[in-house]
């Protein structure tokens, strides 16, 4: 219950999980906004302006080896990556 948006997210993976490697997660699921902010250009600094640093390094943690464990799940950032960001704010 460490992030903001818990009561609201249905994403299976949560970075915040510690048995999120027991985890699966299937084509089409929803995906933790946060992860999908953290690979966008300029995402980490954004989401350490909303969450802090210890909620960055966490979405970080979470978001190595996601290609490995979970492959739809890393098509998923691969597109996030490409668009612009949800948060607000700069950068």
């Amino acid at each position: 219950m460490k992030c903001p948006k818990f009561d609201s997210c249905n994403a299976p993976i949560c970075p915040f999980d510690p048995g999120r490697a027991k985890r699966t997660y299937l084509k089409g699921e929803p995906v933790c906004v946060y992860m999908l902010e953290y690979v966008k250009p300029g995402g980490v600094e954004k989401i350490q302006g909303t969450i802090g640093g210890r909620g960055a390094s966490a979405i970080g943690r979470a978001t190595q080896g996601v290609e490995k464990r979970w492959k739809p799940l890393f098509r998923r950032l691969c597109i996030a990556s490409q668009t612009p960001s949800r948060l607000g704010g700069a950068p």
